[in-house]
């Protein structure tokens, strides 16, 4: 059995009607705080600009409230169900992050 990983780059995005989301861990270096790309979320409807969501501090409630901003109930529902979001200590910080599965 292999681990579930959450799609990594747009290309890999689960679709949720005309939405694409996916999640980027980034290129901050564990030791340099700051620096780089932070972790983050992206919604793109289909060829609109796309949407980022930074993950760092990011709570439950602000990014489901980010989301409904984009799109209807069902949808963030649907997203919330297959990603199952949850805030992780990381080594850049509090992140909210895909559930990871096995």
């Amino acid at each position: 059995m292999t681990n579930w990983e959450p799609p990594l780059a747009e290309d890999d995005a689960r679709s949720f009607g005309e939405w694409k989301v996916w999640f980027e861990w980034g290129s901050a270096p564990s030791d340099d705080r700051g620096k780089g790309v932070p972790p983050a979320w992206f919604a793109r409807r289909a060829n609109a600009r796309r949407e980022i969501v930074p993950a760092s501090d990011l709570t439950e409630a602000e990014f489901r409230r980010r989301l409904r901003e984009l799109m209807d109930a069902p949808k963030v529902e649907a997203i919330w169900s297959y990603f199952e979001p949850l805030i992780a200590n990381t080594s850049v910080g509090r992140v909210l992050t895909p559930l990871p599965r096995h």
